[in-house]
C-alpha cells in the first residue's frame, strides 16, 4: 500500500504555504483514550464534560480550535494548554486538572481579555507531533516514531495530538504558541528541528508556515526567508498583502527594511489529500520576484 505522504514526497509536493487556519484559539486537552476521526466533534468517543465544554467554547468564541493530546504515561491530572498565535504577544498557558468537570471554570474569555491567570503562562514552547492513525494511516505510521525521537532526544515539552491538518505531509508538527508548522518530519530531523525550536529558529527545509496566516503569505515568508538565509523566527514581519487574481504582492518588514515578494497562484489538477480519499485539485506557490525598499 502506498500511503499519501510517501506519493506527496514522490511527487516533489511542496512544504511551504500548506497551512492556512483561522483559529485563533487553541485549547490542547489531555486526553488518552481513542481518538477516532473527528474526535474532538463527537460526543460519542469523548467523556460528556469534556465534549460538552468543547461545544460550549465553540459557541462562545470565534475562531476556537480543540486538539486533544496525549503522552505513553497517563497520570492522575490532565493538562490543558490555551494558546494563543499571532503576529504580536503569542500566548501559552497550562492548567492541571483532575476531572473535566473542572473545565467549566477555566474562563478562556477573561484570558483574551488579558485579565487573570497570569501565574498560569508559560514562558516556553509546546510541540505537538499529530499521530492520529484513526483520522489517516500517515499520521500514526509516520508521527509515531517521530513523537518517539522528540520524547527520547530532545528535552522539548512534546505531546501526541489529534488531527492539526496536512496528513499528506507526514509526520507533521506544530509548535505553540508561534503557531509554527513543520511536515516531512523524520526521526533523522529530531535533533536539528529540536535544537531550532528550542532556540526559536525556523528549520526551513520542513517548514509550512504559520497557522494564523493564509496560505500565500505563509509561501511568500518561507520565500523570503530562503532568499535572505533568515532562520530567526521573529526575524520577519508581515506588513501587507495584495492580490491580482493568481499573482501575489506580499511586503514584509525585516530589520526596518520593507521586502516584498511576489508570487503567483498554481492550480493542481490531482492531489491525493489523504489515503482512503480521492484525488482533487489543490494549489501550490510559485516564486516570482523579491524587491527590497
Amino acid at each position: 500500500m502506498e500511503f499519501c505522504s510517501q506519493i506527496a514526497k514522490a511527487d516533489n509536493a511542496t512544504l511551504y504555504g500548506t497551512v492556512s487556519d483561522k483559529s485563533q484559539v487553541w485549547a490542547l486537552v489531555e486526553y488518552s483514550g481513542k481518538w477516532p476521526k473527528g474526535a474532538t466533534k463527537s460526543g460519542a468517543s469523548l467523556p460528556g464534560a469534556l465534549f460538552q465544554w468543547i461545544e460550549a467554547q465553540r459557541d462562545a468564541i470565534s475562531g476556537f480550535r480543540p486538539i486533544l493530546i496525549k503522552r505513553k504515561t497517563v497520570t492522575d491530572t490532565k493538562s490543558v494548554f490555551i494558546a494563543i498565535p499571532g503576529p504580536t504577544d503569542a500566548k501559552l498557558y497550562q492548567f492541571q486538572i483532575s476531572s473535566y468537570e473542572e473545565l467549566s471554570s477555566l474562563d478562556i474569555n477573561t484570558i483574551l481579555a488579558g485579565g487573570g491567570e497570569t501565574q498560569r503562562l508559560l514562558d516556553e514552547q509546546v510541540v505537538l507531533v499529530c499521530t492520529n492513525g484513526l483520522h489517516d494511516n500517515c499520521c500514526s505510521m509516520f508521527g509515531l516514531p517521530v513523537y518517539d525521537a522528540f520524547e527520547k532526544d530532545t528535552s522539548l515539552n512534546v505531546w501526541q495530538s489529534s488531527h492539526i491538518g496536512g496528513h499528506r505531509y507526514a509526520a507533521t508538527a506544530a509548535v505553540f504558541p508561534s503557531g509554527v508548522y513543520y511536515g516531512y518530519l523524520a526521526p533523522s530531523a529530531v535533533v536539528s528541528v529540536g535544537k531550532d525550536i528550542d532556540t526559536k529558529q525556523i528549520a526551513l527545509q520542513y517548514y509550512r508556515g504559520r497557522s494564523f496566516q493564509p496560505a500565500v503569505v505563509n509561501a511568500a515568508d518561507y520565500f523570503l526567508r530562503n532568499v535572505l538565509s533568515l532562520t530567526a523566527d521573529a526575524a520577519v514581519k508581515l506588513s501587507n498583502h495584495e492580490a491580482d487574481d493568481a499573482v501575489h504582492l506580499v511586503t514584509f518588514l525585516v530589520a526596518d527594511q520593507l521586502h516584498q515578494i511576489e508570487v503567483e497562484t498554481v492550480q493542481v489538477e490531482s492531489v491525493l489529500a489523504s489515503c482512503d480519499g480521492p484525488a482533487k485539485s489543490g494549489q501550490q506557490f510559485k516564486f516570482v520576484a523579491h524587491h527590497q525598499g
